[in-house]
C-alpha cells in the first residue's frame, strides 16, 4: 500500500511541476511578445497574489499544527516506551535475584552432596574395621572407630545446621 501511495505522490508531484512550467513558459512568452502589456498583466494579478500569500501562510500554520500533533504523538510514544523499559529493567532484576538463590541453592546442594559422600565414605570405613580377632588389632580398631565417629558426628552436625539455614530461608 505504500508503494502505491509513494507513486500516487510522485506522479502528482510531476502533474503539478509540468503544470506549473507550462504556465511559466506561457506567461513568459505573452509578456515577451508585449512588452506594453506587462505593467497592465502585473496590477491585473495584485488581488492573487495577496490570496497566495495567505494561502502560504495557512499553509504555514497548518505545518506547525501537524508538526504539533506529531509531537505530542512522540511524547506519549516516549513515555509508553519508558514504561516498558522499566518493566523490563524490573523484569530482569527478578531474574538475577532467582538465579542468584539458584546458584546459592546449587552450591548448597554440591556441600551437602560432597558431605553426604564423605559420610558414606566413613561409615563404609567403619564397616570394615575388625571388631573381633588379636586384642592388639581390636583396640587399635576402636580408636579408629573412636576417630571416624567423632569425624561422622562432625559431618552430620554441618548437614544438620545446613539443612536449618534452608529451612530458615
Amino acid at each position: 500500500m505504500n508503494i502505491d501511495k509513494e507513486q500516487q505522490d510522485k506522479k502528482t508531484m510531476k502533474n503539478a511541476a509540468i503544470t506549473m512550467s507550462v504556465l511559466w513558459l506561457l506567461t513568459w512568452l505573452l509578456l515577451c511578445f508585449k512588452p506594453d502589456v506587462r505593467g497592465t498583466i502585473g496590477d491585473m494579478f495584485g488581488a492573487v497574489n495577496a490570496l497566495f500569500s495567505g494561502f502560504a501562510f495557512l499553509g504555514v500554520i497548518y505545518a506547525i499544527l501537524l508538526q504539533r500533533t506529531e509531537l505530542a504523538l512522540q511524547r506519549e510514544e516516549l513515555s509508553l516506551t519508558r514504561g516498558e523499559l522499566k518493566k523490563s529493567a524490573d523484569a530482569q532484576e527478578k531474574s538475577e535475584k532467582a538465579l542468584s538463590k539458584q546458584a546459592d541453592a546449587m552450591a548448597k546442594t554440591a556441600t551437602i552432596n560432597s558431605l553426604t559422600a564423605s559420610l558414606e565414605s566413613l561409615e563404609k570405613r567403619i564397616r570394615i574395621i575388625p571388631r573381633s580377632g588379636e586384642s592388639r588389632m581390636v583396640s587399635a580398631g576402636k580408636v579408629k572407630i573412636e576417630r571416624l565417629e567423632s569425624k561422622v558426628t562432625e559431618i552430620t552436625n554441618k548437614l544438620d545446621s545446613l539443612v536449618d539455614e534452608a529451612l530458615r530461608e
